[in-house]
């Protein structure tokens, strides 16, 4: 055996690369500048709009797709459980099997719908971090040095690595905007035909929790800017030291400037911290609100004396699962 050498693995292809995706977002950006009219800032989301839009808007008809393919399952489960149920069964056995046949081929559609859209999702979020990245360091290096002090070594880095990674880690989710919106619409009028208006309690659940998912939501993005805002000061602090690491030496300065590290990096951490319980409170919603839209359903249509049969419960947990990820997002 022998460790893995650089020679062994398979060449990045030539649109996937940082020189060619650097390349392109500049050559938008150029063009951005020229059209923007004089006394006006040009918009770098116009330009990576022009560079990357036509692929964005082919992986969006993937995840249409998706969100019609994903209702064809529960479409099936009532059909499905309605024969078997024993109502009475005008439909010859042939039919459920047909029945049966397209739920499997439904869920195939969906499942290679909703593979090829994030694998086009996250090689969209490559390219756009890989070219992000080589465009603020070749515009860092064409910096006059005043200006490149201006900013500091830590602000570049952290726009090159941790901004340009935000947003390309955004790509694969960038569709939910709409697609979220969609799933929520056809799910609930799906449910009205199932359970009546008792399936408005549940969208009256999601109107109740949007504040507070809204609110969470606020509150992470500005823990974020601040764990940001401190992790930049640690590593601007930890540069200049490392720059003056001589005369530090030559002082014998190491115990307080490790000091001054350290609590910047405490600061870091601490922000951290609270960002990660935030967090945990979000991901608990997303896991509790589909249970809370589930049992306000089902008690109102159980009080105003409907009968819950097997056809309408299957029907309504599988339309509440889809609801599940689209919740999240709202």
């Amino acid at each position: 055996t022998r460790p893995l050498e650089h020679e062994d693995l398979f060449l990045l292809q030539h649109e996937d690369g940082a020189i060619a995706n650097q390349r392109a977002l500049e050559a938008a950006w150029r063009a951005e500048v020229l059209r923007t009219p004089r006394g006006k800032a040009p918009s770098f989301l116009r330009a990576a709009t022009r560079c990357y839009g036509g692929y964005f808007a082919l992986t969006g008809l993937l995840k249409v797709i998706n969100d019609l393919a994903i209702f064809v399952g529960p479409m099936m489960i009532a059909r499905i459980t309605t024969y078997i149920q024993g109502n009475p069964r005008d439909e010859p056995i042939s039919v459920v099997y047909a029945y049966t046949a397209v739920l499997f081929l439904g869920a195939t559609v969906q499942s290679l719908a909703m593979g090829q859209y994030f694998q086009r999702g996250y090689r969209l979020g490559l390219r756009m971090r890989a070219g992000i990245g080589q465009l603020v360091f070749t515009k860092a290096l064409r910096l006059a040095y005043a200006e490149r002090a201006r900013f500091g070594v830590g602000s570049i880095v952290s726009f090159m690595q941790i901004d340009a990674s935000k947003l390309g880690d955004a790509m694969p989710y960038l569709h939910l905007i709409w697609s979220a919106w969609l799933q929520v619409v056809i799910a609930t009028w799906l449910l009205y035909q199932q359970v009546g208006p008792s399936g408005f309690a549940g969208v009256c659940v999601l109107v109740l929790l949007m504040p507070v998912n809204t609110r969470v939501a606020r509150l992470q993005m500005k823990l974020t800017k601040e764990t940001m805002a401190a992790r930049d000061r640690r590593v601007r602090f930890t540069n200049e030291v490392m720059t003056g690491i001589r005369i530090i030496k030559f002082f014998a300065w190491e115990q307080p400037f490790l000091g001054a590290i350290g609590e910047r990096r405490a600061d870091e951490l601490y922000q951290v911290r609270r960002n990660s319980v935030w967090g945990a409170f979000s991901t608990f919603l997303w896991g509790a609100t589909p249970l809370f839209v589930t049992v306000a359903t089902f008690a109102l249509y159980s009080i105003l004396g409907n009968e819950l049969t097997a056809a309408k419960a299957f029907t309504s947990l599988a339309l509440f699962n889809v609801l599940r990820f689209p919740l999240n997002a709202i």
